[in-house]
């Protein structure tokens, strides 16, 4: 059943805050309780006054029922603050799990998912309005729960009452029921199609904000623009579909909600004056179905909202289920190597690197596309420089992804210590091992927090980074020096000055195996001489493997790979 399993994705959120939701559970039969009772309290004030009449009785009466209209208010407002501070901290929860499950992914995550989709599924498909994950976790349940007992209670009341007017009273109900099912599928159809084309349109701005100096550069404003345009006007066309279902849906439920009333009033006029029914009574059945359109509409609301909700869960579980998808996969492939091993992967630590190895490693991209490296063979020793030149596309870049444990290889084992990266626990590996890529990632920070990155080094220490990553002589030159703010990825560096902080971010970890991809290429001719004979004199035991394509770095090393062949 799509509700209980709708239902069952929340439960996680519930146990963590057992007392909070107990609190408004409880707060929520008490609201119950004072919609169900207030009315009999009224039916009671009219009822006395056909009855032997006492003025003071009725006082009495009268008073007992501002109080308790007061502490009505008062109980009524305090439940729909509460659900929604609860929406706010389950947004908060939700989007903190997704993050955190996004941050540690590998590779092939990103690659599978883009970067303005995954912004859509944690801020739109959680909180982006009333119909979404947040709003459904506390409000999105608790006001049906609310909705369905302030309906059942006062319904046995009426039934109690007068069973004709009650009946009558709910003749439109099976025509709404009839208009929902006949819009089920088209609404969840429309709800994928319009999250799709919202997580499109961040795509193209994401993008675009991120390459805006290459827009600018080449007088592309234009063409994005164009593109933007064409993606925002199928959004819009999606919305406006979505919207049309929708509002049928609000338009057939406020006409059943409102005809009940109508048809209650016409009967129950005649039914009064045939002394069928009292004042009282009649005046209890209108207050009942003024404070049941809410909740009747509550209710029909509920069933679109929950096909809405699943359709949020299913896009977040797809990111999990993904990351499910390949961890089984590599276990699988792990197994499939040695029928003996168990069918649980355990994961070892290593503190020390002693040696790495390419063991017959083969790569591609896509299972049937051309491989990138085959069956390639290489032993590293602790300590040794080892430089890979080659042409560009020729796999460097990829061969030091596979050294990382950031891709895996389509054959082949990378081994460090023996063991393949695949079986050593991610922790004490990327303890070990630090890469700097070609693309510096910077942030809109401090050159010295973007140096320590959260860690905790002495004034010393980062000095001697930047130091031995030549970044000395330009940081003197700045005013602030390391405390210099940098603009958003680092934009107002030189692409030299950006890719000497990420080599001085590496460094001051000291790892012991560190990966290079052309990290000189900004590099003058001098500048690249020192850089290299700094390394050598302080990082001695430190193994290094350097994709290059400048001869200088090349000859710092141990030993050079020339097109991923020995050279």
């Amino acid at each position: 059943m799509l509700f209980l399993k709708t239902m069952r994705w929340f439960f996680p959120l519930w146990a963590r805050h057992k007392k909070a939701m107990f609190f408004i559970f409880l707060l929520s039969a008490i609201t119950i309780s004072v919609e169900t009772i207030g009315p009999i309290f009224l039916k009671t004030i009219f009822d006395s006054f056909e009855k032997d009449y006492s003025l003071d009785s009725t006082q009495k009466l009268i008073w007992g029922f501002a109080i308790f209209s007061f502490f009505r208010i008062f109980v009524t407002q305090l439940l729909p603050f509460s659900r929604g501070f609860m929406n706010l901290l389950f947004s908060a929860i939700m989007r903190g799990q997704f993050y955190k499950i996004y941050t540690e992914s590998n590779r092939q995550f990103f690659e599978k998912f883009s970067t303005g989709d995954l912004l859509t599924r944690l801020t739109d498909d959680i909180d982006g309005g009333n119909d979404r994950l947040a709003w459904y976790a506390c409000s999105g349940i608790l006001r049906p729960f609310e909705a369905f007992f302030t309906i059942l209670f006062p319904l046995i009341i009426m039934f109690n009452t007068s069973a004709p007017l009650t009946l009558a009273s709910f003749l439109p109900i099976p025509f709404l029921v009839a208009i929902l099912a006949h819009f089920e599928l088209k609404m969840l159809r429309l709800i994928s199609e319009k999250q799709q084309a919202a997580s499109d349109c961040n795509q193209v701005l994401e993008s675009c904000f991120s390459g805006i100096r290459v827009v600018k550069s080449t007088l592309s404003e234009a063409a994005q623009l164009a593109k933007y345009q064409e993606l925002t006007n199928r959004r819009t066309q999606k919305e406006k579909e979505f919207l049309k279902v929708n509002q049928t849906i609000q338009l057939f439920s406020i006409l059943a909600n409102s005809s009940g009333p109508i048809i209650t009033i016409f009967l129950g006029s005649y039914m009064m004056i045939a002394h069928t029914i009292s004042l009282g009574d009649f005046l209890m059945f209108i207050v009942y179905l003024n404070r049941m359109m809410g909740p009747i509409w509550t209710l029909s609301w509920f069933y679109a909202t929950t096909k809405q909700v699943a359709k949020y869960e299913q896009r977040l579980d797809e990111t999990a289920q993904y990351l499910l998808t390949q961890n089984r996969s590599k276990n699988a492939t792990q197994n499939s190597t040695d029928n003996t091993e168990s069918t649980k992967t355990i994961t070892k630590n290593i503190t020390s690197f002693e040696s790495m190895q390419f063991k017959n490693v083969s790569f591609s991209y896509t299972s049937q596309g051309r491989p990138i490296i085959s069956n390639f063979n290489l032993s590293i020793k602790k300590g040794e420089k080892v430089a890979i030149m080659g042409k560009v596309g020729s796999g460097k870049s990829t061969l030091l992804s596979l050294a990382d444990g950031t891709l895996r290889p389509s054959s082949g084992e990378v081994l460090i210590n023996g063991l393949s990266t695949e079986e050593i626990n991610s922790e004490s590996l990327y303890n070990l091992v630090a890469t700097i890529p070609q693309e510096s990632i910077l942030f809109s920070d401090s050159i010295k927090d973007n140096i320590l990155l959260g860690a905790n080094y002495s004034d010393e220490k980062i000095a001697q980074a930047i130091d031995h990553a030549m970044m000395k002589e330009d940081l003197d030159s700045f005013p602030d020096k390391e405390k210099t703010i940098l603009l958003q990825k680092g934009v107002s560096l030189s692409g030299g000055q950006r890719q000497r902080i990420s080599i001085a971010r590496t460094l001051i970890r000291r790892p012991e195996l560190i990966l290079m991809d052309d990290i000189t290429a900004a590099m003058d001719a001098k500048t690249e001489e020192l850089f290299w004979k700094k390394i050598k004199e302080n990082y001695p035991e430190t193994t290094m493997i350097i994709t290059t394509h400048r001869t200088k770095t090349a000859m710092a090393a141990d030993r050079v790979i020339n097109y991923l062949r020995y050279y």
